[in-house]
This record gives C-alpha cells, structure tokens and sequence, in this order.
C-alpha cells in the first residue's frame, strides 16, 4: 500500500512485495537479524524511517 501526499509525493510504502522487490533478502535468509538490518538501512540510506513490526 502507497501513501501520497496532495502533490503525488510517495510519503509511505508498504508491503511484503514491496520490500522484497527492493532489497536482496534471499541472500540474508539464514539470518533474520541481518535481513531486518538491510530493511532498515534500505531505508535509512534514503532518508526514510522504518519500524519493523510483527
């Protein structure tokens, strides 16, 4: 799910297809914490914010 602000900014997007389409976690699947760490910094290195739930 994508958020836009009134001048068709992306301010949020989401979803699992999202993520993995964006960030190579097939090669981290052994570890779940460096996996969460390469979402985090995927968006970080982007000047976004993250907050990983469950």
């Amino acid at each position: 799910m994508d958020t836009y602000d009134e001048q068709y900014n992306v301010i949020e997007v989401g979803g699992d297809d999202w993520v993995y389409n964006h960030v190579n976690l097939v090669e981290y699947a052994d570890d779940v914490n460096v996996m969460i760490a390469q979402i985090e910094n995927y968006f970080k290195d982007r000047g976004g914010d993250v907050e990983i739930s469950n």
